[in-house]
């Protein structure tokens, strides 16, 4: 969970590039990996049940 309070200080330290360049990196650069993980890991598991499914 991103704390707003500490991003709005922040941009109110740095400029709202900051804030538009966090915001950036919260929403996209950061949950990337994770959201990648959690692709393959999905595709890995419909990629399990679909053979399985077809062994059958």
């Amino acid at each position: 969970l991103v704390n707003i309070r500490f991003l709005y200080a922040m941009a109110k330290a740095h400029g709202a590039g900051f804030l538009i360049k966090g915001t950036l990196y919260y929403t996209l650069v950061y949950p990337a990996p994770v959201a990648l993980g959690g692709l393959s890991g999905l595709a890995g598991y419909l990629l399990k049940i679909g053979a399985g499914g077809g062994r059958k």
